[in-house]
């Protein structure tokens, strides 16, 4: 045995003597799926941890799963299939013979599977303080979807560029997925699972590393089990989170609480990115989601009963032209920035202005730390959550994917995964009466 594989071994076995007297101060869990084209950016983002390592008080934990033809990344050697590490300062992303344990290749877009391996890390390594952080493509996948679907159109040529619209779902319904089982991690199904090993105490911190997950749907979804969530309302560059800057930072000072952690986990981003136009991520407090959808539910009920072609031509004026996601994608946009530009407009009622400036002061609760680009703050607002809102009716109708998102009739047909925001909120009325939606009453149900 080389000195350099007797040092890893030495640090790994370090690492791992909390796990057996001691918990931990921390423990982060990282589901981190590199099947869909991101192979060498997940193998950079492990060799960051790997640079800080664990330590006594704080374990990284990593299930990494490989698409069957992994990517011939520099330096590092090619394997396929899924294994799970705890990560030793220096250790490589290869497979470990007597490693923690090798879960075989599973399905990276099972919640089941994303259970499984919370569950294992809650076991083998307890803490103070855990963090749960989903690694890979968010929705932003859509957008490749729709680039195909264009440039078939353009061809006009059906058999030059296949296409296929996905699943029934959407955006606002799950995150990554799994190309090689064609599943995907439901935000139902996620929240539904990891609720589950959280029933006493919530999870600290829950995150996606992931495009276009920081919207109010799946931040309401996670409110049941997590206290903060980390997510980016626009797309992400491959390269994904600042790993070395937030780890370090981490075993350094153990004993950041999880607000520090998580605002730190966006100003390591902010700094990785400060030159990159469009770029976001923020920090959300569960805690205050609850109350903020409730006078959100309050707004729309107001302006959905007074309807009125100059407040309708006013809130047109508010949500403007730009979306998230490029411009291809039809619906995600932010949430404050559409409600403050509305709040000026003359004719919106009282009562509904009277729930936005709660609103606004309810933002400073809900939104503890948030990045955004001088290009994205200056285009879209970028307050630090997004929400579905198609432009005009023709979007909702051909957005293929997310309408189902939106679409009451599921609600109570779990094997559908319904949004519990859309089943137990009134944003849904306040789209049915701008967009001029079927009506779907429907009582609240997870």
């Amino acid at each position: 045995m080389n000195l350099v594989r007797l040092a890893v071994l030495i640090a790994a076995l370090a690492a791992g003597v909390a796990a057996a007297g001691r918990p931990a101060v921390w423990t982060v869990m990282i589901f981190m799926n590199a099947k869909d084209g991101l192979d060498c950016d997940a193998l950079d983002n492990f060799q960051q941890l790997s640079r800080v390592g664990s330590t006594g008080d704080v374990k990284f934990l990593v299930e990494l799963g490989r698409p069957k033809q992994p990517a011939a990344c520099s330096g590092l050697p090619n394997w396929s299939g899924t294994q799970r590490f705890l990560v030793a300062r220096g250790l490589n992303a290869i497979p470990q013979p007597h490693g923690v344990n090798n879960p075989g290749n599973i399905d990276m877009g099972s919640a089941a599977h994303l259970q499984e391996f919370v569950k294992w890390g809650l076991e083998h390594y307890p803490a103070q303080h855990y963090a749960v952080i989903i690694w890979g493509h968010g929705h932003g996948f859509r957008l490749q979807e729709e680039a195909l679907r264009l440039a078939r159109i353009e061809h006009r040529d059906t058999k030059a560029v296949p296409f296929s619209p996905g699943p029934d779902a959407g955006g606002v319904k799950y995150g990554p997925s799994d190309p090689e089982t064609h599943s995907v991690l439901y935000n139902r199904a996620v929240a539904d699972r990891l609720e589950s090993l959280f029933p006493a105490s919530k999870l600290d911190i829950l995150g996606y590393d992931a495009c276009l997950m920081g919207g109010i749907e799946t931040a309401y979804a996670m409110r049941r089990f997590a206290r903060i969530f980390v997510a980016s309302e626009e797309d992400e560059p491959d390269t994904g989170w600042n790993y070395a800057a937030w780890a370090s930072q981490l075993v350094q000072r153990p004993d950041l609480d999880p607000g520090e952690l998580a605002k730190f986990i966006v100003k390591s981003y902010g700094q990785e990115y400060s030159t990159t136009a469009f770029v976001t991520l923020s920090a959300i407090n569960l805690e205050a989601i609850g109350e903020l959808s409730e006078h959100l539910s309050l707004f729309s009920r107001e302006v959905a009963a007074q309807p009125d072609s100059a407040l309708n031509d006013a809130i047109g004026t508010a949500r403007g032209d730009l979306n998230y996601g490029g411009n291809i994608l039809h619906n995600p946009v932010d949430l404050m920035w559409f409600l403050r530009h509305l709040e000026m407009a003359q004719s919106l009622p009282a009562s509904a202005r009277g729930e936005i400036v709660r609103l606004r002061d309810l933002w400073r609760r809900v939104v503890i730390e948030n990045y955004a680009s001088a290009g994205g703050h200056a285009r879209r607002g970028s307050y630090g959550l997004s929400i579905y809102f198609p432009k005009v009716k023709a979007d909702f109708d051909g957005d293929i994917v997310d309408d189902s998102g939106y679409d009451r009739s599921i609600c109570g047909q779990p094997k559908r995964f319904p949004v519990e925001f859309v089943c137990c909120e009134n944003w849904v009325d306040f789209l049915t009466s701008y967009l001029g939606l079927p009506s779907k009453a429907v009582s609240c149900s997870r």
